[in-house]
């Protein structure tokens, strides 16, 4: 070999690119025959050497090599020991650093192990195995040392200290983020998990399915082994799986597998959580506009092993939730003053039944927009219209909001979920012991806070139908007692939003029932749909669920026949044809016909031969479910 001196610089440490040989070639590793993968230096000699040998066979060459060893009283290990880092001299010396470079960087290299690990057979049809234990030992020693560092260098990621437990540090945790930067950080350890959770015929086969959160907690439970103080992703499991109610049983099992942290952590960590929103809650409302709601809930304290001394029970509880509204929902201090006068002045007075009959035209006006709005919406967001040619004209839009919210981040509300207690708030005595635990939870329960209470604050109370009715029951029976706050005269007591949906889709199903042999009924509907389970109303499970997805259902289809009707036509896709201002005036027509009293009226009004009893019936159903469709 000619003397390389020139070469000063080590080229040991030098990356080079990664070969593409899958070390599947013959035994004489060869390098790839791709001309345009860019050879070093190292790589061009060795290329130059092969180009020079043509096909001669080296084992002439290879033998006086191995004899030429004989005689310096060398062999071939002491030679590769020397050459690889043995040796002092041959460290320093630029001849061998070459030749170390040109072996170690060389795109045969790969190919070379692969034939010491995987021998091909002999002409006896035996492989060799001398090589094969070694290098699987020594690979594996590799990447156990690869995996040890990746895990110390990924446990910032899985860090949680115990001052960190917080409901803001909770909520920040991202599944996605953590496994993009694991993967990255740690690209061995995520290899060698995911090729154990996922074969590549998987990968090929399945297009759904996605290994990388099986592999991110598996990371996380051995890096929760490893450490109880990298226990990030456990605490979230431990919180949620709380949460939902599972055993101690279930949670000790889990906790073995390293999951979940202990059932004993969780509980504190909650009291942790609860007493710093507890502390939150009682400055804000001393800051922020708040109203309160509040129900009652059932809770089956279950046992494992019972005992005289240990039985389980049904507990009937109350849950108390309070709402942080913007600042700019702030109140007057005066308020409270100026409804007790208010209603003082106007409780000698006797309301129009007119009003109740016939409410206010304004408001009627609003509905007839919102019916257009949604028979028109209905049309358009049919199949048939997918392809329909203006569906964004401004004829289209939602008609403008009575009162609109403002919407932002600064507009948004904050809730907070008070301590359940064991209180039966279905009597006025339970409903009075409701409204005392809620002042001391909320730390204004003091003599000086009742008085402000009483005079100064003015309290929206929301709750279902039974809350509602005790509330103003206790104004009945206690309005003769001294103070305002006694009375109570702080407070507004407003049926909730949900149970007035609710009650607005129990009332739909009493009134549209009746039997399957009706045509047109919802009992008939439940049928041709095979809708199980809505026949009779409940209060408890997914009824209402159910219940208001076949309402919306049901009324689509209506409407859609509607259209059918109004338009004259076969098929909804003749509609397209229509201009938006067509469709518009098709719309009132169909709600004018279909869907309104005055509909109802002239069918009402006509001989009592040429009524269309199932024609009344989808009327009235319609005039009905259009103020729940826009709930």
């Amino acid at each position: 070999m000619d003397n390389l001196d020139f070469l000063h610089v080590d080229d040991d440490a030098e990356e080079q690119p990664e070969s593409d040989d899958d070390g599947s070639g013959p035994v004489n590793a060869r390098a790839p025959a791709d001309s345009d993968v860019r050879r070093s230096i190292h790589g061009e000699h060795t290329a130059h050497l092969r180009a020079a040998l043509g096909n001669t066979s080296v084992l002439a060459d290879v033998l006086d090599v191995l004899a030429f060893m004989k005689t310096t009283r060398i062999n071939i290990l002491i030679f590769l020991d020397a050459l690889l880092w043995g040796d002092g001299e041959c460290i320093s010396d630029a001849t061998c650093r070459f030749a170390r470079a040109a072996l170690l960087t060389s795109e045969c290299f790969p190919s070379m192990l692969e034939c010491c690990h995987t021998p091909p057979k002999t002409s006896t049809g035996t492989r060799p195995t001398s090589g094969h234990d070694v290098l699987e030992k020594f690979s594996q020693e590799c990447v156990e040392r690869t995996i040890d560092a990746e895990m110390e260098m990924t446990a910032r990621f899985f860090a949680s200290p115990q001052e960190d437990l917080t409901a803001k540090n909770l909520v920040e945790v991202d599944f996605g983020e953590l496994k993009a930067e694991i993967s990255a950080t740690a690209p061995t350890l995520w290899s060698v998990l995911r090729t154990a959770a996922y074969r590549p015929k998987q990968a090929k086969r399945n297009k759904q399915k996605n290994p990388d959160m099986v592999v991110l907690h598996m990371i996380s439970q051995a890096q929760y082994t490893r450490s109880n103080r990298r226990a990030q992703i456990a605490k979230l499991w431990s919180l949620y799986l709380k949460a939902c109610s599972v055993p101690v049983r279930a949670f000790d099992a889990l906790h073995a597998i390293g999951l979940v942290m202990s059932h004993k952590w969780t509980v504190e960590a909650l009291k942790k959580l609860s007493d710093t929103a507890m502390e939150l809650i009682r400055q804000f409302i001393h800051l922020y506009p708040w109203l309160i709601t509040h129900d009652n809930i059932n809770i089956a304290m279950r046992i494992f092993s019972q005992r005289l001394d240990n039985k389980g029970k049904f507990i009937s509880g109350c849950a108390f939730t309070i709402y942080l509204l913007p600042s700019r929902a702030m109140l007057s201090e005066m308020l409270n003053r100026e409804v007790q006068a208010f209603r003082a002045e106007r409780a000698t007075e006797v309301f129009d039944l007119e009003d109740v009959f016939y409410g206010a035209s304004d408001a009627d006006l609003r509905l007839q927009h919102l019916d257009k709005h949604h028979v028109l919406r209905i049309l358009l967001d049919c199949p048939a219209f997918a392809d329909y040619s203006d569906p964004h004209h401004s004829t289209f839009d939602r008609p403008q909001p009575t009162y609109a919210l403002k919407t932002g981040p600064e507009n948004a509300v904050k809730m907070f979920l008070l301590c359940t207690n064991e209180i039966d708030e279905s009597s006025y005595d339970g409903t009075l012991k409701v409204i005392d635990d809620v002042f001391r939870q909320l730390g204004i329960n003091s003599m000086e806070e009742q008085c402000k209470t009483a005079t100064k604050r003015f309290i929206a109370w929301i709750g279902d139908q039974l809350t509602v009715e005790r509330l103003r029951g206790l104004w009945k029976f206690r309005h003769e007692d001294h103070n305002s706050f006694n009375r109570p005269d702080f407070m507004v007591p407003i049926f909730g939003w949900f149970h007035v949906l609710m009650a607005f889709a129990n009332s739909l199903h009493k009134q549209f029932l009746c039997n399957s042999a009706t045509t047109g009924s919802l009992r008939h509907a439940f049928d041709l749909l095979k809708r199980k389970g809505l026949v009779t109303a409940s209060t408890k499970g997914p009824f209402w669920h159910h219940l208001h997805e076949a309402l919306h259902h049901i009324s689509e289809a209506h409407i859609r026949a509607c259209w059918l009707e109004v338009g004259r036509v076969k098929s909804l896709a003749d509609l397209k044809s229509k201009s938006p201002a067509q469709l518009q005036e098709l719309a009132e027509k169909l709600v004018l016909q279909f869907a309104s009293r005055a509909a109802l009226n002239e069918i009402d009004l006509a001989p009592d031969g040429e009524k269309d009893e199932v024609f009344r019936e989808w009327t009235m159903f319609l005039v009905g479910v259009l103020p729940y469709l826009h709930l």
